[in-house]
């Protein structure tokens, strides 16, 4: 893992985890919610996916993939990145 948290090794890892956190936001978050995060006051919080669904998105990608627990904040930044672009 480098030190943005994306992961190296194997190669073609990182690829796979993009693609894998794709596939869990399109079954898992529902289309009603327009927003991934609030962005101003104005949004309307019904709009923005709840963090209940952002951390079961989490438990999926970590229940699938190995990393280092000492780098898991590091590696949870990165995804949780990964999966707002997918959304």
């Amino acid at each position: 893992m480098d030190s943005d948290g994306e992961p190296t090794a194997p190669k073609g890892v990182s690829r796979t985890v993009v693609n894998q956190c794709g596939y869990y936001v399109r079954e898992n978050i529902p289309i009603n919610y327009k927003l991934w995060k609030k962005l101003k006051a104005t949004d309307d919080d019904v709009d923005v996916v709840p963090d209940t669904e952002k951390e079961m998105l989490w438990r999926q990608v970590t229940a699938h993939f190995n990393f280092p627990a000492e780098r898991e904040e590091v590696f949870k930044k990165w995804v949780m990145k990964k999966i707002a672009i997918s959304f």
